[in-house]
């Protein structure tokens, strides 16, 4: 008799195992696929490692991005909205610098839109230029069309700086929604 209750009691611990390591896998797989399933980017969140962005976004700061045809305004550029002249309310999208993968991406303000051949800087706030001539301006003329950015703590363009050509879309890996103070620094401590 008492092997018998012995085997069940054997049973039982597996069945409620079992059902636990279910359990958590389900749980697992909601918690990580319904952010993607929102952004539809992979990974879905990014950490901020420079200060170029304050005050908005600081070192540390967890950023949860989407594709850029997600959550788009009226007048946007392939998903993405530029600043307004009066403030910086472009969209602030993560990008590798002229397209390299195996750069780090770049987390900045998209401030306009360029065309291939465009003089840019005559459209440019000065202030944020090397120089007031299209001939001594790296990327300028614009060598492809794309989005000029800017770190907006930084004091030059990421084009006259010369980080990279102008910004192709498919350079983006997504566009800044949500940021979540500090919770990034696990990720700046790991690397």
């Amino acid at each position: 008799m008492k092997e018998e209750n012995s085997e069940e009691e054997d049973d039982s611990i597996y069945v409620e195992t079992g059902k636990f390591i279910l359990e958590t896998i389900v749980i697992s797989a909601i918690i990580i696929g319904i952010p993607f399933l929102i952004s539809g980017v992979w990974p879905p969140f990014v950490s901020v490692i420079s200060d170029s962005m304050e005050p908005n976004m600081t070192r540390g700061d967890m950023v949860f991005i989407v594709q850029n045809d997600r959550f788009t305004e009226k007048g946007s550029i392939d998903g993405i909205s530029v600043e307004s002249q009066e403030n910086r309310t472009g969209d602030v999208i993560v990008y590798y610098p002229n397209g390299n993968n195996s750069r780090t991406p770049v987390i900045h303000r998209a401030i306009m839109h360029v065309e291939e051949g465009e003089n840019w800087v005559e459209r440019a706030d000065p202030e944020y230029l090397t120089s007031d001539s299209c001939t001594f301006t790296a990327n300028c003329p614009a060598p492809n069309p794309g989005f000029v950015t800017l770190g907006d703590a930084n004091s030059r363009y990421d084009q006259s700086a010369d980080l990279s050509a102008p910004v192709r879309s498919e350079w983006i890996v997504g566009k800044s929604q949500i940021k979540v103070p500090f919770v990034g620094w696990i990720r700046v401590g790991l690397s």
